[in-house]
């Protein structure tokens, strides 16, 4: 059984060292203009750190002006189910530990305008998946230092630096997904994805489009179908799409699971992953050890993504960040024309 834990108190280290409590107080944060012998401040700061004296969070509270609490605003209870939002707090919350910052979660429903007002967190993470912005701009009318995840967010006012936007790089990963394919001689191209579903989806899919008609002039074809999130419903749309005889040599699917789906039915029907055509997808980390497809892997890096979450919001509350926008690309693994993973 563990043993109840005692909190070493100011007038604990005062009896051990033979001073007043002042004197402890004032050792160990020197006010200004209060004079003590170095040798005094040095005895009562060795005693304190051997009897494992812990500062009052309460007292350091105080005496910074600040919370050592960042709001994480959610959208809903469902979306902490998603491995992804997972991974982002967790990066999040093991480089605030550093920093002694504490997350306080909350959800979009809630009156975040009476948290604001009670003075109870000193700057705001949002998790974005729609294009909702009524309460981001609520809380910069705030003037409350804030990230929004996972979303591109445009300030009413310009180059505010106390507003910034964190997301994968989107553009960037549909680019060279594209690009790969085309690499391993892929003349007709799908899109699996619905564009309807989240925000990410949307940007994804309008970046294909965009570069769909540059490389149209290259003889290379592309068309799109969305995918349901139910397993059974996916997997119904793509078997239907190939028994209608429609047949690509390149595949980009919006998670492992889609491209594990379209690969399970496309082998039905006599087609060959690495030989008869190219798949590629993007997902999180655990997803893509998962499939077994690490030859044709783009992944996010939520974890990482979170980590800088918080570099950036230590920046803004310091008064020294520089950016509103910061979009991190994916890993990729690269694919050889013979299906395996290249070296």
């Amino acid at each position: 059984m563990l043993e109840k834990l005692k909190r070493v108190s100011v007038k604990d280290i005062a009896v051990a060292a033979g001073v007043s409590g002042t004197t402890v107080v004032h050792a160990l944060n020197p006010p200004p203009g209060v004079r003590m012998k170095t040798e005094t401040r040095e005895k009562v700061r060795a005693i304190a750190k051997a009897m494992g004296y812990k500062p009052s969070f309460v007292g350091r509270a105080l005496v910074s002006g600040r919370t050592y609490t960042i709001g994480l605003i959610q959208p809903s209870v469902e979306i902490m189910t998603y491995i992804f939002y997972q991974k982002y707090i967790m990066g999040m919350a093991r480089a605030m530990r550093k920093d002694d910052y504490h997350l306080l979660l909350m959800f979009r429903d809630e009156n975040i305008a009476k948290v604001i007002n009670e003075g109870r967190i000193d700057g705001v993470f949002v998790m974005q998946s729609d294009s909702e912005e009524e309460h981001i701009r609520a809380i910069e009318e705030a003037s409350m230092p804030a990230v929004i995840i996972n979303k591109t967010y445009k300030s009413m006012t310009p180059d505010n630096r106390r507003i910034c936007s964190i997301h994968s790089d989107y553009g960037r990963y549909m680019k060279e997904a594209i690009e790969m394919l085309i690499g391993l001689a892929c003349k007709s191209i799908l899109l699996i994805i619905d564009p309807e579903r989240t925000e990410p989806n949307r940007y994804i899919y309008a970046e294909y489009c965009k570069l769909s008609e540059r490389y149209a002039s290259k003889g290379i074809s592309f068309n799109s179908i969305p995918n349901s999130m139910n397993t059974e419903k996916a997997r119904a749309q793509i078997k239907n799409v190939l028994k209608n005889g429609n047949r690509w040599d390149g595949i980009i699917a919006n998670g492992a699971w889609v491209a594990g789906l379209y690969i399970e039915e496309a082998l039905k029907t006599g087609s060959k992953p690495g030989r008869d055509f190219h798949i590629v997808f993007d997902d999180v980390p655990d997803a893509y050890k998962s499939t077994g497809f690490e030859r044709c892997g783009f992944i996010q890096q939520p974890e990482l993504c979170g980590a800088e979450a918080w570099r950036v919001m230590k920046d803004i509350l310091a008064g020294h960040n520089k950016v509103t926008e910061l979009a991190f690309p994916y890993l990729q693994t690269k694919i050889s024309s013979s299906g395996k993973k290249a070296r």
